[in-house]
């Protein structure tokens, strides 16, 4: 019978050109000069308001994002933003509205981009600890003087190479994700992320990312905090040793797992809980509700 470790870390406080006019009618002469240009988000909201002195609809919006898409990926704040300077809309309206700028952002900038918290709070001086919560568990890793140097080095023999460190008062992170047959799925470089066009499906916000493979399974899930670093993920090493650091789901052992695995057993243990709705064109950078 095929046995497994799993190392149970239990929880730890925490120490220490505007748009114009958007109706159903095409963009004015004045704004044609940035026609091809897409539309920022700062551009976006000063014309939701402009639209409600002037009658304009979502159908109106919708066009022109489909017409010159958009600049920026859609965090929550942003769409909290967006939904009070357009609430004439009505509820479908914005919708509809938002709907329209995720596919539009979704068509282009899918395979890279950089984490950013919404809020970052900057810890000031050098050599200052850098913060690492596996997922929302509680379970926090204070790492001070670690530099640029590997995070728990015994793990590299399951294909995990973690790198955390404090660079002008940001937690930042480094690793790569491959899957048993060797292949890159995805990639994080101080929080400059890339993933291959050969992942099944991923989703993702300004501040956080999620990677789907083939069989459904979370295979990355990070996000950049004001204060840390959330990060579960499974990693695999070319001799086929996987590991997964992962959420504990069991209430009488909350914290963190460390769950060394092989592909016979890879289904029979706990699994990354998305924090996204999928498929990610239909439902681009939407959270699920907890």
């Amino acid at each position: 019978m095929l046995v497994s470790k799993i190392l149970l870390i239990k929880c730890a406080s925490l120490l220490l050109c505007s748009i114009v006019c958007v109706f159903s009618s095409p963009p004015s002469a004045v704004s044609r000069q940035q026609a091809n240009k897409p539309i920022t988000k700062d551009n976006l909201v000063s014309s939701l308001k402009l639209g409600r002195r002037q009658r304009a609809t979502a159908a109106g919006f919708i066009e022109l994002i489909k017409l010159r898409g958009v600049d920026f990926a859609l965090s929550p704040s942003d769409e909290q933003e967006i939904r009070r300077a357009g609430d004439y809309l009505g509820q479908k309206g914005l919708d509809d509205v938002i709907a329209a700028i995720r596919r539009s952002f979704a068509k282009e900038l899918d395979l890279f981009g950089a984490l950013t918290p919404d809020t970052p709070i900057l810890l000031k001086g050098a050599g200052l600890p850098a913060h690492f919560e596996i997922g929302d568990s509680g379970t926090i890793f204070i790492l001070e003087g670690f530099g640029d140097k590997e995070f728990l080095p015994v793990l590299t023999s399951h294909g995990c190479r973690l790198v955390i460190e404090n660079i002008d008062g940001q937690t930042k992170i480094s690793t790569q994700i491959r899957d048993w047959s060797g292949s890159v799925v995805a990639e994080l470089i101080r929080n400059e992320w890339k993933v291959s066009p050969a992942t099944w499906d991923r989703n993702y916000t300004k501040n956080a990312l999620e990677v789907k493979d083939a069989t459904g399974h979370i295979v990355l899930q990070v996000r950049a905090l004001a204060d840390r670093i959330q990060l579960q993920g499974e990693w695999w090493s070319p001799e086929g040793k996987g590991l997964r650091i992962v959420k504990s789901p069991y209430k009488d052992m909350p914290g963190g797992l460390f769950i060394f695995v092989n592909k016979e057993e890879r289904d029979s243990h706990p699994t990354i809980e998305p924090i996204f709705k999928y498929p990610s064109r239909l439902h681009f950078g939407e959270l699920r509700k907890r």
